[in-house]
């Protein structure tokens, strides 16, 4: 038995590049059909966003009605105390259960992930989405090893994120799952400002599940592309 999901994660770069108009993201996921999405770079409340909360933007102008946002460090606020910036999850499936771990994060910003029990119509899927640092590669040495040490007890699960890395063999820890971008299949990403793309964004699946469909979202909404994939569940 198995069931098809449709998975992408996407960096939205809190929206500058678009006017700060998160409607714009909601759109880019709806277009590749996609059922769970990982987002990073989310805005709710800042005054760079003039406000906005990007969370509830996206989940009014999308299918996916279910989400879990989570703040990693204050930004300056507009009509708030404090504005937030964090990752998201967004699903077509009912989240059972979320919450989140904050990751080792000496003398660097913040980071942290989501860890979640997503209903797949009856089955129990564990999902995680993350943003690494990108200021020191020991820093996230430990954040790859923290956030594998909670992986290796999921039977079933899948991690999207900005990793911020485009060295695989960065993902070593993670003894129990396999990479959608990786060396023999290399996508880039991410567009550096030296004009390279770069290949930090993931999709990291347990053994269980095998692809289809790997696609990215061609246009300039972020410099980062909307990465999915269709996955086949073997349960």
């Amino acid at each position: 038995m198995s069931k098809t999901i449709k998975i992408g994660t996407y960096n939205i770069a809190a929206c500058r590049q678009i006017e700060r108009n998160a409607k714009i993201i909601a759109k880019d996921i709806d277009s590749l059909g996609l059922d769970i999405v990982g987002l990073q770079e989310v805005d709710r409340f800042t005054l760079r966003s003039y406000g906005a909360d990007m969370q509830k933007d996206i989940v009014e102008n999308s299918r996916l009605k279910h989400s879990y946002f989570v703040k990693t460090i204050d930004l300056e606020g507009k009509d708030h105390p404090f504005g937030e910036y964090g990752i998201m999850l967004l699903s077509r499936f009912p989240i059972i259960r979320a919450e989140a771990v904050l990751l080792p994060s000496e003398k660097v910003e913040q980071r942290a992930y989501i860890r979640a029990e997503i209903d797949v119509d009856g089955d129990v899927l564990t999902f995680y989405n993350t943003h690494l640092s990108h200021e020191d590669k020991e820093n996230r040495k430990k954040q790859f090893y923290f956030l594998a040490k909670d992986i290796a007890a999921a039977k079933s699960f899948v991690l999207t994120g900005d990793f911020n890395t485009y060295d695989f063999e960065d993902f070593a820890p993670i003894k129990n799952g396999l990479l959608l971008n990786n060396e023999e299949n290399l996508i880039g990403t991410c567009l550096f400002p030296t004009g390279e793309w770069k290949s930090i964004d993931n999709i990291v699946y347990s053994k269980n599940f095998t692809y289809k469909n790997r696609r990215i979202l061609e246009c300039d909404h972020s410099d980062h592309v909307l990465f999915a994939a269709d996955f086949e569940w073997h349960l």
